[in-house]
């Protein structure tokens, strides 16, 4: 027999503390999972009033379901997250540590002429815990995912339309706004997604289209220490004492740092050495280097001065030209890109990666003919150049293309 009404209200009263610390354990394991993942979210958590736990009741008693179908979100979780991708990153999430009874997808039930509100909303079992529940209610917990632009669209629905007993005169057109609103927002969580997808394609160009620059940034080794001794040794003879010892003190820590991509503390090692003041020649390596830290934490502004002091302090350092160039190039800068290559090869022709880089740099812009002789300078300075080979095949694709239309 199921519960009366004022069963429902003593097993309520008694049971509430309970319900609500099952809630909170259950929400603070799936922050911290979530948390772990680095992603943004907002939780919401609540049990089902005594009153709305009473009419959803009689809802099911009104429809003849009430001995066959249990509430299943007498404990609820609401995650809210900014991005259509992040809802099913929180699902697989779930689904890895609960017990996931069933999944239902709002939007499923739509055809694509239909806007409505959508959600993914799971069940998760209870079963394992001591808890005393009502008899018409299940062992488990509901757990809603939405965007933030769904959980906007869901409030603001619920307010207009479901607690609002005002019947509108022309009310068929009043719903015919509302969808269009809510087919607003549904293009608007797409495009989000699609503006994210393409920062991501980005960052995912930037580490192939750098990785030149990056293997530079990441293989700083305690072995360019030579480096620095020798040009002290050719520019600074005269330079002894506690100052040398101090600036080779701080070039090992920083390239150990370097090495071990610790690209803060390696900075401020950089600045230490520099601060005291060695000649222009190891100032340029070091500048070169700390450019390069503040590459690899995204501070391009930084790593640019850096270059540009270092190649004030050495103007012959045509290899700092290329990490300015390729700087500039991930800011898409790309015709100060464009000129820090061909300075570069003003000081040193025999730099077949540097042609490859400018090749890519004009392929990027569809400037094909550009790029096609620059990646074939490349190949023909080396042969076994297989990324050159192969911009090399794409750009003469391109070209081909290109003759074909006109």
């Amino acid at each position: 027999m199921f519960d009366n009404d004022e069963e429902l209200q003593i097993i309520y009263q008694k049971n509430l503390p309970f319900w609500e610390d099952t809630l909170n354990d259950v929400s603070t394991a799936i922050s911290n999972k979530i948390q772990a993942k680095e992603l943004k979210f907002t939780l919401k958590k609540r049990v089902k009033s005594l009153e709305s736990l009473n009419e959803k009741k009689q809802g099911l008693v009104n429809k003849g379901l009430l001995e066959n179908q249990k509430i299943k979100d007498l404990l609820g979780l609401r995650i809210i997250v900014p991005f259509l991708e992040d809802v099913e990153q929180v699902v697989e999430i779930i689904k890895e540590s609960f017990d996931v009874a069933d999944i239902e997808r709002k939007s499923e039930a739509l055809s694509y002429r239909e806007f409505a509100y959508d959600s993914v909303h799971l069940e998760i079992s209870l079963g394992d815990l001591c808890v005393e529940l009502p008899e018409f209610c299940c062992y488990s917990c509901e757990i809603q995912i939405r965007t933030i632009l769904q959980e906007a669209w869901a409030e603001i629905e619920h307010e207009l339309v479901y607690k609002s007993n005002i019947e509108f005169p022309d009310n068929r057109a009043i719903r015919k706004k509302m969808a269009a609103l809510n087919a607003n927002l549904v293009l608007s969580d797409m495009i989000f997604q699609e503006i994210r997808d393409k920062q991501k394609e980005l960052v995912a160009w930037g580490h192939e289209r750098f990785k030149e620059l990056q293997k530079k940034a990441k293989e700083v080794s305690v072995n360019s220490l030579h480096k620095y001794r020798g040009v002290n040794q050719e520019n600074d003879l005269e330079k002894k004492g506690e100052s040398l010892k101090d600036i080779e003190i701080n070039l090992l820590k920083a390239l150990d740092a370097h090495n071990n991509e610790n690209y803060r503390g390696a900075i401020d090692y950089y600045s230490e050495a520099l601060s005291a003041d060695p000649p222009l020649k190891v100032r340029a390596i070091i500048y070169n280097h700390r450019g390069l830290a503040y590459f690899m934490l995204n501070k391009e502004r930084q790593a640019l001065k850096d270059f540009e002091d270092s190649f004030k302090c050495d103007p012959g350092y045509y290899q700092v030209l290329n990490n300015r160039a390729l700087t500039l190039r991930r800011m898409g800068l790309t015709n100060e890109a464009l000129y820090n290559f061909e300075k570069s090869l003003e000081l040193e022709k025999r730099q077949p990666e540097v042609y490859f880089l400018r090749a890519q740099t004009y392929y990027e812009i569809r400037n094909y003919q550009s790029a096609l002789n620059d990646v074939t300078i490349a190949v023909q300075m080396s042969p076994d150049y297989s990324e050159a080979q192969k911009l090399l095949e794409q750009t003469v694709k391109k070209l081909s293309g290109q003759n074909q239309e006109k």
